[in-house]
C-alpha cells in the first residue's frame, strides 16, 4: 500500500460573518498581517473586548462588525481600509485614528452610526518631547495637543523628525495654555 501525506498552506485573509459574535469573554484580538475582510457582525456584542488593531492588510470591515463593543476606547483605521459598510462601529468606539486625509466616498456615510465621535483624520502617531504631545499626521504637519503643566519653559520645535521623516509644526489647539 502507497502512504500518501499531503499538506495544504493556507492563509488566513477573512474573519467571516459573526464569527466572534456575543463572545463576551474575548478582551483583546491581534489580526494577522493577511487579513484582508471582517465580515458583518464577526465581533458584534463582544462587550469585553477592549483592544483591536487593524493591520494594513485590511481592505474592508462589514455591517456591525464591531456594533456594541463597549469596551473598545480607540481604533487606528490605516489608509488601506478602502470600505467600511454600515455601523460597523455603533455604539462601541469612542475616538477614531484615522490614516485617510478624510473620510472615502467607499465609505458608507453611516459607518459609525452617526455618532459624534471623535475622528481624527490624517493621523500617523502620537509623538512626545521634551514634554510636549503631538499628533503627527500623513501630509507631514504636527500638532501640538499637550504638554506638561509643570513646565516652567517650553520651547516649541519648527520641525519634529520621527521614523526618518520631518514633521513641520502646524498647529496648536485651541485654549492650549
Amino acid at each position: 500500500a502507497t502512504d500518501w501525506n499531503i499538506w495544504y498552506t493556507y492563509t488566513l485573509t477573512s474573519i467571516d460573518n459573526k464569527a466572534f459574535m456575543n463572545n463576551t469573554t474575548l478582551t483583546s484580538i491581534t489580526l494577522a498581517e493577511t487579513i484582508e475582510h471582517i465580515g458583518a457582525y464577526a465581533f458584534y456584542g463582544c462587550t469585553s473586548l477592549s483592544e483591536i488593531e487593524f493591520p494594513a492588510s485590511v481592505e474592508s470591515i462589514g455591517a456591525y462588525a464591531f456594533w456594541g463593543c463597549s469596551g473598545i476606547d480607540e481604533v487606528y483605521i490605516p489608509e488601506t481600509v478602502e470600505q467600511i459598510s454600515y455601523s460597523a462601529f455603533g455604539e462601541s468606539v469612542e475616538t477614531f485614528y484615522c490614516q485617510a486625509q478624510s473620510m472615502p466616498s467607499s465609505w458608507d456615510s453611516g459607518w459609525n452610526s452617526f455618532y459624534a465621535n471623535n475622528i481624527l483624520w490624517n493621523f500617523i502617531s502620537y509623538y512626545e518631547q521634551d514634554g510636549l504631545k503631538f499628533i503627527l499626521h500623513t501630509d507631514l504637519s504636527a500638532q501640538l495637543i499637550e504638554y506638561n503643566e509643570e513646565l516652567e519653559n517650553i520651547i516649541l520645535p519648527s520641525e519634529i523628525t520621527y521614523n526618518s521623516n520631518t514633521y513641520r509644526l502646524k498647529s496648536i489647539d485651541n485654549n492650549f495654555f
